[in-house]
């Protein structure tokens, strides 16, 4: 019986312990108060889960319109050209980028007239676990990864 309860003991520890793999910090909520106060946002790293809605090119790179619940959608940029790796509208994926401030003067500004969009360095598809990534940000990715959320833009 103590062997048992042991056991239990240990899984229960285990699992409360474990992190979730790509962990979230950005939501439709956090978008809305984004929206208010975004100097709490702008140029912070978030993880964000959606469905893509749309996907469009810019300057060869593929731009999400992501569904982030509550009738919110956010533009998602991409640092890197996922040549040949594609996501596809309907695919959940989660997201671990830059939120940022859009002016007129964007490149991407023809495409997403909003106000803020996330530039993208890693894209998670929740279906096939497909990982596009950028090669220079292997430290915040481990980090996500592991179950934290990075910090700061190195």
């Amino acid at each position: 019986m103590k062997f048992i309860l042991s056991v239990l003991i240990l899984t229960v520890n285990a699992y409360c312990n474990a992190q979730e793999k790509y962990p979230l910090n950005f939501d439709a909520d956090s978008f809305c108060i984004a929206k208010k106060y975004p100097t709490l946002w702008v140029g912070k790293i978030v993880a964000v889960r959606g469905t893509i809605k749309e996907v469009r090119r810019s300057h060869a790179k593929p731009y999400y319109f992501l569904d982030i619940g509550s009738n919110k959608t956010i533009g998602i940029g991409a640092m890197v050209d996922y040549t040949g790796k594609k996501n596809r509208t309907g695919d959940i994926v989660k997201v671990l980028g830059y939120f940022m401030e859009l002016n007129p003067d964007d490149h991407t500004h023809h495409i997403n007239t909003d106000e803020f969009h996330i530039m993208s360095f890693c894209v998670v598809n929740t279906e096939t676990q497909a990982v596009l990534q950028h090669p220079e940000k292997q430290k915040q990715i481990s980090q996500w990864t592991a179950g934290g959320i990075p910090v700061g833009s190195d």
